[in-house]
């Protein structure tokens, strides 16, 4: 069974728990605690995890809120529209997520 660390993340913080995410968790934590025992340093756990950026353009995440009828205001995040490219890079091929504008605007060669 393979392993969604940024869903097992998002489960541990809810505190809902099922025995493949615990599972999942634990791997993740003894390969994050081999890591820095290898002198690998990271400001944090969730720095393993993969980010949704834009590889050419750096596009990140935006936050703002969600406002209900009744004016309940929670946060909330737009994500890129991020799609994994096998792109020609340095001679070689590489597999890079890139986001529809980029793709669109021809800044990615793909192999």
């Amino acid at each position: 069974m393979g392993c969604n660390a940024a869903r097992v993340i998002v489960q541990v913080e809810d505190s809902r728990y099922t025995r493949a995410s615990a599972l999942c968790v634990s791997a993740s934590v003894r390969q994050f605690s081999d890591m820095r025992a290898n002198g690998v340093r990271f400001a944090s756990f969730s720095e393993i995890l993969m980010a949704q950026v834009c590889d050419i353009c750096g596009k990140g995440p935006q936050f703002g809120n969600n406002i209900s009828h009744a004016h309940n205001v929670t946060r909330r995040r737009w994500n890129v529209n991020l799609h994994p490219v096998k792109a020609k890079v340095g001679g070689g091929n590489k597999r890079l997520r890139v986001c529809s504008s980029c793709l669109k605007a021809g800044k990615v060669v793909k192999a």
